[in-house]
């Protein structure tokens, strides 16, 4: 799991602070492009490319303090989620890039490119009713479906294309990320995306609990 590191509260650690307000740029919304054989050109749905940001941190202490915590922290920051607000959280890989070195401090210019995202907002779906789930972003927004107990025959509906279990016995999960844990009587075309809003159907026979979860992908 990565690791979230709020850059104005737990650097106290590291004897180090952030010099001003990071610089972050607008996060790029993207088309995938097709060309068919006749030359027609055809395009995906949009989806949120990667958000640049840039920060400056200032070591401070002698020479042997500054390089263990900078150490440290920049092997931290090569991959973890990090925010200013604990509302808006951004993954990704920032590396150090330009550094300026005085006796007693050391300023350090990391840069990145990052997924900007908000807190996980946890849904437990009823069977048998309907749950109307609103995202809190304002981008589309991969999800994470989990299905937990034993059960069969079930059907959650809502998503682009539904999802079908045969059988359940233990713990599913369908990530739009990361795929899916176990393969095996499981039927759907498309991973689920969340846009504005989501009306959810759950269907099925036994003991068996289903969530939904999601991180808002968001504009900056």
């Amino acid at each position: 799991m990565i690791e979230t590191i709020n850059l104005i509260k737990d650097l106290k650690i590291y004897n180090a602070h952030v010099l001003a307000y990071p610089e972050i740029g607008n996060t790029e919304v993207i088309r995938d492009e097709f060309i068919s054989d006749t030359g027609l050109i055809f395009y995906s749905k949009k989806r949120s490319a990667l958000t640049p940001i840039s920060f400056s941190i200032e070591f401070k202490g002698d020479k042997k303090e500054i390089r263990k915590n900078r150490n440290e922290l920049s092997k931290k920051l090569e991959l973890c989620a990090i925010t200013f607000d604990n509302e808006v959280f951004y993954r990704g890989r920032f590396l150090s890039k330009d550094v300026e070195t005085r006796y007693f401090y050391q300023n350090i210019i990391y840069e990145g490119q990052a997924i900007a995202m908000l807190n996980t907002q946890y849904n437990e779906i009823p069977i048998g009713e309907k749950t109307t789930i609103y995202n809190n972003g304002n981008l589309p927004t991969p999800c994470r479906v989990i299905f937990k107990g034993s059960g069969s025959n079930i059907s959650l509906k809502g998503f682009e294309d539904p999802i079908n279990i045969n059988s359940l016995n233990g713990e599913l999960i369908i990530d739009a990320e990361k795929g899916v844990n176990k393969l095996g009587n499981i039927e759907f075309i498309s991973l689920p995306y969340i846009d504005n809003v989501l009306e959810l159907n759950l269907t099925g026979s036994g003991d068996f609990k289903c969530f939904v979860e999601f991180e808002g992908r968001v504009l900056c």
